[in-house]
């Protein structure tokens, strides 16, 4: 920290001090330099409502400094770290619909986008320059200001923190280490071909703190809850997985119960594992490939809002529902070969068998999360949300294409 005040602010976050405390630490480690930027970010965060601070406090903090921030100052990027803030609480307060929308609302995009040309045409070489690129450059990503983004993340050739990059999860590997979110993230800017719309909300949540001198108070407008989610029904093809898949690890041991003759299937029993095995890699593989396919598309059209779009969802659309069919195959070979490997083995191969499948599950949930983004993408032409309903429809409820 360097500062003493700082530090203390630190403490007095931990340690629940009274709001008042916190106060006059920030003044005491503003009158060397009034434009002390480890204090203020402290400030932002000791005021944010995760740690107990009152609505409106952090902003009114932030929008001041960054308002009053001269040309060049890091202080500009205060306002992006306490959008942040407030985007991380939504999220821990359970907002996920909130969260996902928040930075495309059109007044914070302009304030961030107006904050963000006062240190536009610097080069970051001091750690507090760094941190404000790194916070507009993840402000301007969620925002889907993405041409933003990518001059931001240019800019900083390199020079990435861990926050706030690492509250993202761009990748299943982000756990790990915040440069798999960030390569996930360059990626996607990288096949991204415009911005998306603003997301214009509805309720007003007013952000003022009017016991303290000179508190100017700001209006964040805040979004509510996305009803425009298409109800789509279940598709066709999970009942029919379901009912085979029960008859097959059903009907198979009760064959052997009954000791009726098996024919055919007895010949596969002695290779019932590598069989299956087999069947899960080919899912696994079709999963991956297809999955790909439908991200490299989100990455292109974060949104439908032109003929061009549309017409780029349908070979997208038509490559998954042949996928589906093929897979429905993989998915009865290895749903046999899985119980027999099963019935017939010992304790060993029973082990196996889990393992592949608890790993194919979860690639599955991967790829049925991307799936459903797909399938609730953002429609902002009505004319053109009729006819990708209809697509989704045959998508979901036939087996083969009829576009």
């Amino acid at each position: 920290m360097g500062d003493p005040y700082v530090g203390l602010m630190v403490v007095s976050m931990g340690a629940s001090f009274e709001r008042e405390r916190l106060w006059d630490y920030f003044a005491k480690a503003l009158v060397r330099d009034k434009n002390f930027y480890a204090a203020h970010s402290q400030m932002i965060h000791a005021l944010a409502e995760k740690w107990g601070g009152e609505p409106g406090e952090m902003f009114t903090v932030a929008y001041k400094a960054s308002g009053n921030a001269p040309e060049g100052s890091p202080l500009a990027g205060l306002l992006a770290e306490a959008h942040i803030e407030h985007w991380l609480y939504l999220h821990m307060t359970d907002r996920e619909d909130e969260a996902e929308i928040y930075f495309r609302e059109p007044q914070i995009r302009q304030d961030l986008t107006d904050a963000y040309r006062k240190i536009q045409c610097l080069t970051p070489t001091s750690f507090s320059l760094v941190k404000a690129f790194n916070n507009f450059a993840m402000c301007f990503y969620l925002g889907g200001l993405n041409e933003s983004a990518k001059e931001a993340i240019t800019t900083l050739n390199g020079k990435f923190l861990e926050y706030p990059w690492q509250y993202l999860n761009e990748s299943s590997l982000s756990i790990l280490d915040s440069r798999y979110t960030l390569d996930e993230v360059q990626k996607r800017l990288s096949l991204s071909m415009r911005d998306l719309p603003d997301v214009i909300v509805k309720s007003k949540l007013s952000f003022s703190d009017e016991s303290h001198e000179d508190s100017d108070k700001t209006v964040i407008e805040t979004p509510v809850e996305n009803s425009q989610r298409r109800r789509l029904k279940t598709p066709v093809v999970v009942p029919l997985s379901i009912a085979m898949v029960s008859v097959l690890v059903l009907g198979y041991p009760l064959l052997k119960i009954l000791r009726a003759d098996i024919g055919i299937l007895e010949s596969f029993e002695p290779i019932s594992l590598p069989l299956f095995a087999l069947s899960q890699i080919g899912l696994c593989v079709l999963v991956i490939l297809t999955a790909r396919e439908l991200k490299t598309f989100l990455y292109r059209y974060p949104v439908i809002d032109s003929v061009e779009s549309l017409q780029a969802l349908k070979p997208v659309a038509r490559t998954n529902m042949h996928a589906a069919l093929l897979a429905f195959f993989f998915l009865g070979v290895g749903s046999l070969s899985g119980i027999m490997a099963l019935i017939n083995n010992g304790i060993g191969v029973k082990i196996v068998v889990f393992i592949i499948y608890i790993a194919t599950m979860v690639l599955f949930a991967i790829y049925n999360s991307i799936e459903n983004k797909v399938k609730q993408i953002e429609c902002m032409d009505e004319s053109l949300e009729t006819e990708l309903r209809k697509i989704l429809d045959c998508w979901l409820h036939k087996a083969l294409p009829n576009f």
